[in-house]
Order: C-alpha cells, then sequence, then structure tokens
C-alpha cells in the first residue's frame, strides 16, 4: 500500500504541473499495486478528462470528454453528466485538478445539450478532428496507393457471384461480372478494402475519440519496409457480403446498403498459392451472439475463396471459443462474437415489453414478455468495479444487488441463474410485491422499492460483472415464494432525508440522504434500531457513528417506514486505521454505493 501511496503523491504533483498523461500513468500504476486504493478510479477518470481536454493539435472533443457517442440523447448526456460529477464532486477536496476536470464537464453538457451549440460543434468536429472521417480517410489514400501486387492466378474468371453466392447461400444467383484489372474503381467508390497490402504512411494523426478502436489485428506481415498485409488467418472469424454485386456496387455504392452478410470461420488462411477455406457459421438459438459450424443445403460444411476475391470480405469479428460445460446450452467448440462487430442483420431483434412497465425498473434494463437470454450488458458508466468480482463469486440461488437508475446506485436485485463466462452472469430480475397501502402508493409512483416482499420476475438478461454491487441476505418463504428482504444489524444503509410517505416523483427527484447503522433485525410486527453515521474529516469513504453531548444518535424505525431506506452500503473493518489518524471503529464504505448527494 506505501507503494501505491508513493505513486499518488507523484501524480499529485504531476497534476500541479500540468502532466496529465504522466499522473495517470502514475495513478494506473498505483491502482495496479493497491487495487482498492481510496478514489483511485475517480482520480483516474480527472486525468482522462484533463488529456482529452488538452490534445495537441485538436480542438476539445465534448464527446470523447463525457465519453459518449456521437448519437447520444438528451437524457444519455445528462445522465452521464451527473455520474461524472458525482465522481469528481467526492475528490475535491483531495485530488488537485478535479475543478478544472468539473469546469470541462460542465462546459461539455452546456455544449451538447443545447441544440444550436451542438449543432455548430459537430459541424466544426466533422471538419477538424472526426476519427472515422480520419481513418476512412486513410484507408482510401492507403488503398488508392497500395500495391496491387497480389498475384491474379485465375485473373480472367468473371463469374463472381454465381459462384460466391452457391457455396454460402446453398442455391444459385444471377451472374455478374467484375473486371479486377479495375481494382482502384472499388475505392475510389467509397467501399471498404479491409484485405490485401496497404502502404504505411509517414504521418502522425490525433484519435480524439478512443472507443472508435475495435480490435487489434493480429499477424500482420510486413512485405516491405512501407508496406504490410493484412489477410484472413486461421482461427479468426470474419463476416462476408452475402450478396456481393462488385460491379453494380461500384457504380453505385448506394446499392450495398442492406446487404445481407454471412459469418464465417477460417480454417486455411489466405496465401498466393492456394485458395480460403471457410466454414460458415449459423447463430445458436437463445443467444444474440453465440455462433457454431453449420452444414448447408448441399450438405457441405465448408467451401473455399478465391484469392482473388478478397474484396468480398466485409470486416473481421473478434471471437472467443467455449469449452464444455461453461454455459448451459452451448457446446465446445461454440464462438461468442463481439455483439459490436456482429453486422445488424444477424442479430436477432429483442422481444418488446408487453403492458404497463415500472419506468423506475427499467431505467436501465430491457423488460421483456418472459424469460429472455440476452448478451451481456456492459454498463460503461460502471467501470470502476471492473475486476472486483469473478465466476467463483456467483451460484445459482443468490441474490445480489445492481446498479441502476439515473445515479447508479445498487436498488435492484437480480436472482443468479448461473455463470455464463468468465466476464458476465445469467440473472432474472426480482419484482416488488407490495403489501401496505404506502408500498402500493411507492411502486404506483414508480419510485425504487428495495425493502419488503420481492417475487420472481419475468426479465431475464445476462450482465456484465461491473454491474454487480453486493450479495445480498434474504429469507426465503416457501409457502408464498416470496423473497424477504430487510436491513440486517450490522448493515450500514443509506435513508431518505426528511422522508414522506406521500412522496411523488417530483420529491423523490430531490431527495438527499443520509447513512446509518443497523442495530437491530426487525421482526414481524415490530420496529428496528439505527444509528446516524458522519463521514471522518478528510476520509471521504470513513464513516463513524454520531455523539450529542456524549450521547450516541439512535432513532427507532418502525416496519411501515422501511420505505424510508434508499440502498445498501458495503462496508468493511480496517485493521490499523488508527496509524493514520482515523478514528478506531470507522467503517469504510464502498465509494460507488455512497449517495451523489448526502445531507450535512
Amino acid at each position: 500500500m506505501e507503494a501505491a501511496l508513493k505513486e499518488k503523491r507523484l501524480a499529485e504533483t504531476l497534476v500541479k504541473i500540468k502532466d496529465y498523461n504522466g499522473a495517470r500513468t502514475k495513478l494506473l500504476k498505483a491502482q495496479k499495486l493497491f487495487p482498492k486504493l481510496d478514489y483511485i478510479t475517480d482520480m483516474i477518470k480527472v486525468c482522462n478528462i484533463l488529456c482529452a481536454a488538452n490534445v495537441h493539435g485538436c480542438f476539445k472533443d465534448w464527446y470523447c470528454i463525457l465519453e459518449i457517442s456521437v448519437d447520444a440523447d438528451g437524457s444519455r448526456i445528462r445522465s452521464k453528466y451527473e455520474m461524472l460529477v458525482k465522481s469528481l464532486e467526492r475528490i475535491r477536496n483531495v485530488f488537485p485538478g478535479t475543478d478544472s476536470a468539473l469546469t470541462v464537464v460542465k462546459n461539455a453538457f452546456d455544449v451538447l445539450c443545447d441544440k444550436k451549440k451542438r449543432l455548430i460543434f459537430d459541424s466544426e468536429r466533422e471538419r477538424a478532428c472526426n476519427p472515422l472521417c480520419i481513418v476512412e480517410g486513410f484507408m482510401r489514400n492507403a488503398v488508392a496507393e497500395r500495391e496491387v501486387g497480389l498475384e491474379r492466378v485465375e485473373r480472367k474468371k468473371r463469374d463472381i457471384v454465381h459462384e460466391l453466392n452457391r457455396v454460402s447461400c446453398g442455391k444459385k444467383s444471377d451472374s455478374n461480372h467484375y473486371d479486377f484489372d479495375n481494382e482502384k474503381r472499388w475505392s475510389e467508390a467509397g467501399l471498404p478494402v479491409v484485405c490485401g497490402a496497404f502502404d504505411l504512411k509517414r504521418s502522425n494523426t490525433v484519435v480524439c475519440q478512443p472507443t472508435v478502436f475495435s480490435h487489434l489485428v493480429s499477424r500482420v506481415q510486413r512485405l516491405n519496409f512501407e508496406q504490410v498485409e493484412i489477410c484472413p488467418k486461421k482461427g479468426e472469424v470474419w463476416a462476408l457480403f452475402k450478396d456481393w454485386r462488385p460491379f453494380d456496387w461500384c457504380s453505385n455504392p448506394q446499392k450495398r446498403e442492406g446487404c445481407g452478410h454471412v459469418m464465417v470461420e477460417i480454417l486455411v488462411g489466405y496465401s498466393k498459392e492456394a485458395d480460403i477455406t471457410v466454414a460458415p457459421l449459423a447463430k445458436v438459438a437463445g443467444f444474440r451472439s453465440v455462433f457454431k459450424r453449420s452444414v448447408d443445403v448441399d450438405g457441405g460444411s465448408t467451401f473455399t475463396i478465391p484469392a482473388i476475391y478478397l474484396l468480398r470480405f466485409s470486416h473481421s469479428v473478434p471471437a472467443f471459443r467455449f469449452k464444455d460445460g461453461e454455459i448451459a446450452g452451448v457446446s465446445n467448440g461454440m464462438l461468442e462474437l463481439d455483439p459490436l462487430a456482429v453486422p445488424n442483420d444477424l442479430v436477432e431483434s429483442m422481444a418488446k415489453p408487453s403492458g404497463k412497465t415500472n419506468s423506475s425498473y427499467s431505467s436501465s434494463f430491457s423488460d421483456h414478455p418472459g424469460p429472455v437470454s440476452s448478451s451481456i450488458i456492459l454498463d460503461p458508466e460502471n467501470t470502476s468495479m471492473e475486476g472486483k468480482w469473478c465466476r467463483k463469486d456467483f451460484t445459482s440461488g443468490q441474490v445480489w444487488a445492481v446498479y441502476d437508475g439515473s445515479d447508479s446506485m445498487p436498488r435492484r436485485y437480480v436472482l443468479v441463474n448461473s455463470v455464463i463466462s468468465a466476464v458476465g452472469a445469467s440473472v432474472t430480475f426480482l419484482e416488488p410485491h407490495p403489501v401496505l397501502y404506502d408500498e402500493i402508493h411507492w411502486v404506483e409512483e414508480n419510485l425504487p422499492f428495495v425493502c419488503g416482499l420481492f417475487k420472481t420476475g419475468k426479465t431475464t438478461v445476462n450482465l456484465g460483472m461491473s454491474q454487480f454491487s453486493h450479495l445480498v441476505e434474504y429469507e426465503w418463504s416457501k409457502t408464498d415464494s416470496f423473497y424477504k428482504i430487510y436491513p440486517k444489524k450490522g448493515d450500514v444503509w443509506a435513508m431518505y432525508k426528511n422522508w414522506k410517505h406521500i412522496w411523488k416523483s417530483c420529491d423523490y427527484n430531490c431527495h438527499q440522504c443520509q447513512v446509518v447503522e443497523v442495530l437491530s433485525d426487525i421482526s414481524e410486527g415490530t420496529e428496528m434500531k439505527i444509528t446516524s453515521l458522519g463521514e471522518v474529516d478528510c476520509c471521504n469513504t470513513f464513516f463513524q457513528r454520531q455523539y450529542c453531548d456524549g450521547f450516541e444518535l439512535i432513532r427507532t424505525i418502525p416496519k411501515r417506514e422501511m420505505l424510508s431506506f434508499s440502498h445498501q452500503i458495503p462496508c468493511f473493518n480496517v485493521p490499523g486505521i488508527e496509524s493514520y489518524g482515523i478514528p478506531e471503529g470507522s467503517l469504510h464504505l464502498e465509494p460507488d454505493a455512497l449517495p451523489p448527494r448526502l445531507a450535512v
């Protein structure tokens, strides 16, 4: 821990002299040395923001600063802004540069939430440093100037579509001829070129949007000092154009829109001496991005693509190969493909919710009318928990709290069905079962329900492990099939300040929270005792019991006021904290579960 603190102090010094990139490097090293270092992820966020705002030779990219896509709507922008402000506010007085980062974030929010300002910014960004345009321009120039050095053993072959569509679709299509001597025409038409020889340009390009990167290209072959060759390799997965019409597309590139794709696994990679052998892949029922080898209508399981037909390859798709026993319904050798790289025409549309839904409980997750298995949901706003949980922490039948809502607090509960991979689990959401009048009113107002009776819902999804906050203790009623979840002795919870049972959505949106420790369990028809906790000076994540004139502040909470609890906050005892000036008995609270608005 001492080594990590040393790196943190060096980072603080570097921030003061505006070496944000150097500070970020030091913080990442500190995080590696001691992952649980207080607010380390928030400090890294500060450096990320300041680095993005001070890119040499490029104006500020507000999308990059807020870490959102260019098509993000107003609600998404506001949600991300509030998340960043929450993260930065809690280290405002402990880490230099935070005020500057908050100013940058506010400026980004002001621009992107104003339609006129955003329109002007988008126009300037498109001309100045749109990374997508840079990449596309680079590809076009590289292809236009590429060495046409691929040997064309079968240059005279022109019946392209007839041959390729026959082997991929199992039926013949109209012949369409294309003169490969005019290979540049494909590039000049703005069509994508992903295979072949590419020139290395001796120029640097500033990419202001890291999310533009998909994957590392494997085993690039260097042809000479100025050229590299990128071609399909054995074991890779690629998307092919299904209805390939090269002649028509070159004449009218818009005809490519809406074309289908077929996924293939490369069995024999590209070489100048032999054709490319591939195996077609079919999507596994019940999964969004799991594929297996398929057999076509002619009974074949593989086909070949002539080496001169590289333009038929659409793009490479990152893939992970499963082993037996990892997921129910998935057998050895099946492949999970990167959902972001799977063509839209191969993705089954997810079922839409029917009937009335509780908006409070569908803010982060889609509801479905029945059990549905979807791709892993990885929330980009909750990256600070990455690496905290692993598959060994999860077993079937557990109940976990997961992050949800605009402030991303752990207010929803899920039942674990199975662990599906090293990074995700299949879960079913628990839905509230209100009994008392106040509980019914609360649920009807779409307010978060965290204490009481719950039943198994109909929404089943796959969640990334960064979405899970903590394991929940519950009592199971076999007769009624209900889950009973209430605060337990020793727990730490957030409670609403000045709570009233008649709250409506507008009242909830302005709420503040206080932190309390539970002193006694609640029994049927009785009440429970709590004590107030206050933040330890200069230690934002350490809290201690509060006293007034030497008396501990204890309060009794009747069962009918269980709605006043916001959410549980995981807490830990840290041995030896007295040597750091922290009072004995203080509790370390999970930073990602601390309410964004704490009452003073």
